[in-house]
């Protein structure tokens, strides 16, 4: 398995298609360009600034530890961790469920999502150059 490595001093750019928030870098996929400064598997990634888009990014590692920095300043620090997170299973959800929670979550907000155009969940990008994901609370499990 290949996992994303980045040298220790590197120009980085987060493209506009990823964004979160509107005019801003998506968490996880600037989260995992950023950890891979240090160890894309077993990094935390404290953000410091919202991430600019389509700008150069400084990224620079020292040691276990790494930062990057934007046109602005700081925007976010690296940490390796002695080994990866650990993880459990997560089963699949049935379709019904899946529908059962975007929907709920969408009603509890009136319609309103914080980022309608996210890359992973924003549900009014239309170009299918996202994920498609949807977010919602899925009755049984406590997420």
């Amino acid at each position: 398995m290949t996992h994303l490595t980045t040298p220790p001093n590197s120009l980085l750019t987060i493209d506009a298609r990823f964004n979160g928030p509107a005019r801003s870098g998506h968490g996880g996929v600037s989260g995992g360009r950023f950890a891979a400064l240090v160890d894309a598997r077993r990094a935390i990634v404290d953000f410091l600034a919202p991430i600019p888009l389509d700008e150069p990014l400084s990224g620079t590692r020292q040691g276990e530890a790494a930062h990057v920095d934007g046109p602005d300043g700081p925007v976010a620090a690296v940490t390796r961790l002695a080994g990866p997170l650990p993880t459990g299973p997560f089963g699949r959800l049935a379709a019904g469920e899946v529908a059962r929670a975007e929907a709920s979550w969408l009603d509890a907000r009136d319609g309103d999502h914080v980022a309608p155009t996210c890359f992973a969940c924003g549900h009014r990008r239309t170009d299918d150059s996202g994920l498609g994901l949807r977010p919602g609370p899925v009755a049984g499990l406590a997420l």
